[in-house]
């Protein structure tokens, strides 16, 4: 019954999408246009849109979730999903089905931003996630960089999530996005918020009047100059430490404006401090957080580290958005 109730909005929203995609000025591509186009026609469980970074996914993809008929659902960027799990399970002393019962209770339809996979309790999360969506006849919204089938490309892991990546190629569209311009590196862009963050060798006058403080985050004490809405950490004690999207999180929740000073040249930085650099732009982009780099690099530099760091494409995609200062004019960011 649900399944059926489901689909019928799915076709009648599809004359909104349409009409939502148009009243949003958005300048579509000939490949985004196609996308869109199969996007509209789905009447099914959902779609898994992919691409390379920038190509508009989560444009698109939002805007058909927005068009969908119903209160009733969840949009998700991919991060949120797992920290929402491990606090239901800690705060309940419950399981992974436990936890899906209260993520999910009452939605017909739930967005995953960025979907991912690196690892394997990541894994074990997603296929749990997308068998209850099934089961419950949930229409599933999602974007990604990568392919199903690229998804834990690690060669003795993959095999893990084969089941999951059968049940996306089976239950849902997928579809990509096509080739074409990144456009998050396009300066006609109006810049707010995440996109009004600077790259600069210097730092800004504003830190000289912050009071250093040890806060806590998630349990973590990190060193911060602050003021009352903006924060300024080193790369040391923000990537360098084991920190992770829980801190990083609650460093979003408290700080609307986030200045990383001391960036090393990130072509000769680790592999597990750039991964953690990735989680914190991620997290500040999709929360629209302001964010400045402090460094004498170029974010085109995350590009030649090595071993690379997961999704070093996406980082460097979104590191391009923030603007050169006028001391820093000599950076590679948009090229």
């Amino acid at each position: 019954m649900r399944r059926r109730v489901r689909q019928k909005a799915a076709e009648s929203m599809r004359e909104a999408f349409f009409a939502v995609v148009v009243g949003s000025n958005l300048k579509l591509d000939v490949a985004q246009r196609e996308t869109m186009t199969s996007m509209a026609l789905n009447v099914g469980n959902g779609f898994y849109l992919w691409g390379d970074p920038g190509r508009g996914k989560t444009a698109l993809s939002s805007l058909y979730f927005n068009a969908i008929p119903t209160a009733s659902k969840r949009r998700f960027h991919f991060y949120e999903v797992f920290a929402a799990i491990d606090h239901l399970i800690a705060s309940t002393r419950g399981t992974v089905d436990d936890a899906l019962d209260e993520l999910l209770a009452g939605s017909t339809a739930v967005m995953f931003d960025e979907f991912h996979v690196h690892d394997v309790a990541d894994a074990i999360y997603l296929t749990a996630t997308l068998r209850r969506i099934v089961r419950d006849g949930t229409l599933f919204i999602a974007t990604s960089n990568y392919p199903p089938q690229q998804l834990l490309p690690n060669p003795l892991m993959h095999y893990r999530f084969q089941q999951a990546i059968d049940l996306i190629e089976r239950e849902f569209s997928v579809i990509w996005i096509g080739e074409g311009d990144d456009y998050r590196r396009c300066a006609a862009a109006p810049r707010h918020g995440f996109s009004s963050g600077t790259w600069s060798p210097t730092e800004s006058e504003q830190i000289a009047g912050m009071l250093p403080e040890r806060i806590d985050m998630n349990g973590q004490s990190v060193e911060v100059l602050h003021n009352a809405i903006a924060a300024a950490v080193t790369f040391a004690e923000l990537c360098e430490r084991p920190l992770g999207t829980r801190e990083y999180l609650a460093l979003t929740e408290r700080f609307r404006e986030i200045t990383l000073r001391d960036v090393p040249d990130l072509a000769h930085a680790d592999r597990e401090p750039l991964r953690r650099l990735g989680s914190l732009v991620d997290i500040c982009c999709d929360r629209d957080v302001v964010l400045h780099i402090v460094s004498w690099g170029t974010p085109r530099d995350i590009l030649r580290a090595q071993p690379s760091p997961p999704d070093a494409a996406r980082t460097f995609s979104r590191l391009s958005m923030l603007r050169p200062t006028v001391n820093s004019t000599h950076l590679d960011v948009e090229t």
